[in-house]
């Protein structure tokens, strides 16, 4: 009989083993990064040794109209009132500490 390693459980069901090189310091639930239902062993945990990885942080810059824009494309009927300081506002975030939910209001 040939032997392939190892299988990881929970609950005595192999589970779904995803893996990621880095998580830039917290993981995040399953749940939040493809929907669908919620996997127990999969949860936001704070990670360590991640700081040198340099090359999976990055940053946009975008003008008000180049958001506005973008935001177009996908909800053709949006508003945004850039002069008023609270029409973006972040609702929640995950329990990773990422955005969840941003509101747009004209």
């Amino acid at each position: 009989m040939q032997q392939f390693g190892e299988v990881a459980t929970y609950e005595g069901q192999i589970i779904n083993a995803f893996f990621h090189s880095n998580s830039g310091g917290t993981t995040e639930t399953a749940t939040n990064v493809w929907g669908g239902g919620n996997y127990p062993y999969l949860q936001s945990v704070e990670t360590s040794g991640e700081d040198a990885y340099t090359q999976y942080s990055s940053e946009v810059v975008l003008t008000n109209e180049e958001l506005f824009n973008k935001l177009k494309e996908k909800y053709p009927d949006i508003e945004i009132d850039f002069s008023n300081n609270e029409s973006i506002q972040i609702i929640d975030y995950t329990e990773s500490g990422r955005v969840k939910t941003v509101k747009f209001r004209k």
